[in-house]
Parts: C-alpha cells; structure tokens; sequence
C-alpha cells in the first residue's frame, strides 16, 4: 500500500496519525514536531485508501486473534487500536465488517462513537448486540 502521507516526507518519519474523525495530527518522529490539520490537509488519503487500510487491518486482526480466548487480548491487538485511531471514518468500515463477518467490533465502535445503544439485558448475547449496533448504524446514516 503507498503511504497515505506520502509527500509528508519532508517534515521526518511518520510515527503516529490521530483521528478524532474531525481532526487529524500527525507526528513526525525523526523531527518531533507535530504538523498542523492545515499542513496535513494536502496529505489526505482518498477514502479508497483509507478502505484498503481498514480491510489490511481488520484481515489482520481476525487472522491474528481468533486463537485469543481473552477479550481483552482482541480488543488491545494493535491492528484493531489502530482501526479506533482512524476515528469516525472507520465507522461504516466496522459496521459492514459486524454485519458480514462478524467480531468484537462494540468496543471499537463505543470508543469512537461515545454510545452504546446495547440494552443492559443485552450485554454478552452476540446476536442482540449486533443487531443494537446495526440499528443504530442506520438510524445514523452510516450503513443502509
């Protein structure tokens, strides 16, 4: 995959992207600075880029976890925190990937979202909660 940044090069090494799905901060490693939203505007990575991304990290992450028997092991994999950094933008992502392939994608989407439409009665039975979070995706407009 081409870097998302590419051009960035100039300002050092690419240690670290944040996302809060409306602003993105990036730090540069070899130079430790950070680089404005401004600056970053003329990096930004067209959303088939971005897709390629999630799918090369959500393949990962079922690859890597599915001998894990620890929630916390799934959900504190790198590839699955990185998906949380990209913020909102991955939202769709996450809820097509519940929808079609299943996985512990509630924590993920809570931490981005902020919600949780998952009904206390709910908690720990897999099908209700899918189906709280699909909901609640098209309710939201992120999946039709």
């Amino acid at each position: 995959m081409p870097n998302i940044l590419s051009g960035a090069a100039a300002y050092g090494t690419c240690g670290r992207l944040f996302s809060d799905g409306n602003h993105i901060t990036v730090f540069f490693v070899s130079t430790g600075t950070a680089v404005s939203p401004q600056t970053i505007a003329s990096f930004a990575a067209p959303r088939e880029v971005i897709e390629r991304e999630l799918q090369r990290l959500a393949d990962q992450w079922y690859r890597e976890t599915g001998k894990y028997s620890l929630d916390t092991d799934v959900i504190l994999h790198p590839a699955y925190l990185r998906i949380i950094g990209l913020g909102q933008q991955a939202i769709p992502f996450i809820l097509r990937q519940l929808e079609s392939r299943g996985g512990q994608w509630y924590q993920a989407l809570e931490s981005i979202t902020g919600e949780n439409p998952i009904q206390a009665e709910d908690a720990g039975k897999i099908s209700r909660m899918k189906a709280a979070w699909l909901n609640w995706g098209r309710a939201h407009g992120y999946i039709s």
